[in-house]
């Protein structure tokens, strides 16, 4: 007979009453309702068809040139000012 992997009171058959629960859609929609309000309008663009639509690729530019170029300026602009210490 093999011992086992763990003592015995390591208390793991009690884990799963301790372990932090997962919210219910309930739960997180009376904590954030917006965020839901967010989730249905975007799921409900997307199965009626505006994902492929002349809006998005143009929403998608303008956030691309509001969110992701400014970090990309601002890492070439802290390299060469390290390369010019």
């Amino acid at each position: 007979m093999t011992a086992p992997l763990l003592p015995h009171d390591t208390h793991l058959e009690d884990g799963h009453r301790t372990a932090p629960k997962r919210p219910t859609l309930r739960q997180l929609y009376d904590r954030n309702p917006f965020l839901f309000l967010g989730l249905v309008a975007g799921a409900g663009y997307i199965i009626g068809g505006g994902l492929l639509t002349p809006f998005t690729k143009r929403a998608i530019k303008i956030g691309t040139r509001a969110f992701v170029l400014p970090e990309v300026i601002d890492h070439f602009q802290a390299g060469a000012q390290n390369r010019l210490k």
